[in-house]
């Protein structure tokens, strides 16, 4: 080989080894941490693998429905797929001010997909900050979150037929919205401690608390329970509980409600008790806004 040649070839050697090591190194950045790309991996790698660990997201691929969460450069990318259609969300990482979010924005058209999809990355990020599966939405109506904030955990705005998603990868409702603030949404034990004794000396009684009504009716053989704050809701549901849990009613009887009715999903009648939504209740003067009424009638223990 000429001298050339050989001044050419070790020099192009070099030049290859730079590439190599640069490459070996750039992929060794990313998946330790270091560098921009591999702190954004960092940070999404737990998301993503939490996200598909979810029992909801689970139950959705044992129904044959494809929903996975994918790591990208920056970003996570989630699919919804069936045997018809695919649809794929791409959460850009952000920053803004002091927080960090994950964003994305889809077609109203996808709405339906689109809530499933940021029910369950909403949920990934409580469950990563410790708490368990199911209760950010046990305590919030995924509604909710049309009116908070990204620094209370995350917000989804809705204009000009395109949604945007907010997730707050640090913070969770649960975190920032204390329990002083959920119990002003439903009517509590606490708040009706006085209703026992009340309805031993009359037959009705009434409680408002915030837009939730109550009217007890109790007659010689039953309870009578109307409840309504315009929707059909959690906090709705917890205050029928309330309600339950304040009446004299046998602990038997209390957990037949709760074992055969764990939420407010249509009318039902088991044991004691018959359930009936959107009632007529045109007779109850108490009430000024006559819709999304639901009443409870529980049957009273019999007296030999």
């Amino acid at each position: 080989m000429e001298k050339g040649n050989k001044i050419r070839f070790v020099i192009w050697g070099l030049v290859w080894l730079l590439v190599i090591t640069c490459t070996g190194y750039g992929i060794y950045a990313y998946y330790n941490g270091y560098g921009v790309n591999g702190k954004i991996r960092e940070q999404l790698a737990p998301i993503a693998d939490t996200f598909n660990n979810l029992n909801k997201v689970k139950r959705f691929n044992e129904m044959g429905i494809e929903l996975k969460a994918t790591l990208l450069k920056k970003g996570i990318n989630i699919k919804y797929s069936t045997t018809v259609s695919s649809l794929n969300f791409d959460f850009d990482i952000k920053e803004i001010g002091n927080d960090t979010v994950l964003y994305t924005k889809y077609n109203i058209a996808d709405e339906a997909i689109g809530i499933v999809v940021a029910n369950a990355l909403f949920d990934t990020i409580s469950v990563k900050n410790g708490h368990v599966e199911d209760e950010l939405f046990e305590k919030f109506e995924f509604g909710e979150l049309y009116g908070t904030t990204i620094e209370q955990g995350g917000q989804i705005k809705t204009a000009n037929n395109t949604t945007e998603v907010y997730v707050n990868i640090n913070n969770t409702l649960l975190e920032t919205m204390s329990e002083d603030v959920i119990k002003n949404r439903y009517i509590s034990e606490e708040d009706i401690q006085n209703l026992k004794d009340e309805i031993s000396k009359s037959n009705t009684y009434t409680y408002t608390k915030s837009n939730t009504q109550l009217y007890l009716e109790t007659t010689e053989n039953k309870y009578i329970i109307y409840l309504r704050n315009g929707n059909y809701d959690n906090d709705l549901y917890r205050s029928i509980k309330s309600v339950i849990n304040s009446l004299p009613l046998t602990d038997e009887d209390k957990n037949e409600f709760m074992n055969n009715y764990s939420k407010i999903d249509g009318p039902a009648n088991f044991g004691k008790y018959t359930i009936v939504l959107d009632t007529n209740v045109e007779a109850v003067d108490y009430f000024v806004t006559k819709d999304k009424v639901i009443k409870i009638e529980i049957e009273k223990e019999k007296v030999e």
